[in-house]
């Protein structure tokens, strides 16, 4: 491949992709018929198949060289986001105590086996259940990066020095 195509390229990190992935979610609310479809599926693969996963993909620019299935997971998991968070790190709120109380929001239990998970396929529904913990506030930018770049090392470890400088330790 030659460096004038690689330069092309548009990486899911990017400014353009993410920009227009924020503002498909920004309209996901009024599109009530998609974004239930969405909200319907038990897996990336069923997420493939929903006429607004295609929407999504418009919006992102058609990035042809991105992992559709990496897409549909986040475009899947993103219609579950009803508002976007601010100020923190993911891992920093998955590690906030709820009103209240001194427990993290998601224990550290559920935490550990969300890093286990190998794969956006095994992420897909117990990220679904942190969602709905964490009322549907979540960092969107910052959310749909480590979904679609989920690895055995950089994300997962990001995400556990936030949650446990966020965390009691006793």
């Amino acid at each position: 491949m030659n460096n004038r195509v690689k330069a092309g390229r548009k990486s899911f990190a990017s400014d353009k992709v993410q920009q227009g992935q924020y503002r498909w979610w920004g309209q996901l609310k009024e599109r009530r018929g998609g974004r239930a479809r969405l909200r319907r599926c038990r897996n990336p693969s069923e997420v493939l198949l929903q006429k607004e996963f295609f929407r999504y993909y418009k919006f992102l620019g058609e990035p042809g060289h991105l992992n559709r299935k990496k897409l549909a997971t986040v475009c899947g998991l993103l219609s579950h986001v009803e508002e976007k968070a601010t100020g923190g790190k993911l891992g920093g709120l998955l590690g906030k105590s709820g009103e209240g109380s001194q427990r993290p929001k998601i224990s550290e239990h559920r935490f550990r086996r969300l890093l286990n998970y190998e794969n956006q396929n095994e992420l897909y529904r117990p990220m679904i259940r942190i969602i709905r913990q964490l009322d549907g506030k979540l960092p969107v930018r910052e959310f749909s990066k480590k979904v679609y770049y989920w690895d055995p090392e950089g994300t997962r470890e990001d995400l556990a020095f936030n949650y446990y400088q966020t965390i009691p330790l006793d």
